[in-house]
């Protein structure tokens, strides 16, 4: 029993200690961004579905709505990619960065914030991106 309580308590030491027992390393990125339905952004536009999307081998597509204030927030999880080492092992390994696509959606119109394959948002891990402001007539006919 007092083994157990030594180890536990050690466990809880290093984790108060800002040490990353388990691999729980924060791997996320945020893109916000506010949109309007007039071009004096005065009148936010609620209800505007957002995208953002990644290569799928390690990002895949999350979204968000816009809320009554014209704000979308949204939270993507970055995920290891199948690797090895040099020795020909087998493993995982997370890429500092990723690619990603971002665009809104109404009523059958567009905005492009990023295109992935020619204009790709590159975040880091953990890095909050603010998109710019845009309004409902910037939008694009599909």
């Amino acid at each position: 029993m007092k083994r157990i309580l030594l180890v536990v308590s050690a466990a809880l030491i290093l984790v108060a200690a800002g040490c990353d027992l388990f691999g729980m390393e924060d791997t996320r990125v945020y893109v916000w961004g506010n949109i309007y339905e007039d071009d004096l952004h005065t009148v936010p536009a609620q209800g505007i579905g957002v995208y953002v999307y990644g290569d799928t081998a390690n990002v895949y597509c999350y979204d968000d709505f816009t809320n009554a204030d014209g704000r979308f927030f949204i939270e993507a999880q970055i995920y290891p990619n199948m690797g090895g080492d040099e020795e020909g092992g087998f493993g995982y390994n997370m890429n500092e960065n990723a690619m990603f696509g971002v665009e809104a959606h109404h009523s059958g119109d567009y905005y492009m914030y990023f295109d992935i394959k020619n204009d790709p948002l590159i975040m880091e891990i953990g890095d909050t991106v603010r998109v710019e402001d845009v309004d409902l007539l910037d939008f694009k006919v599909h």
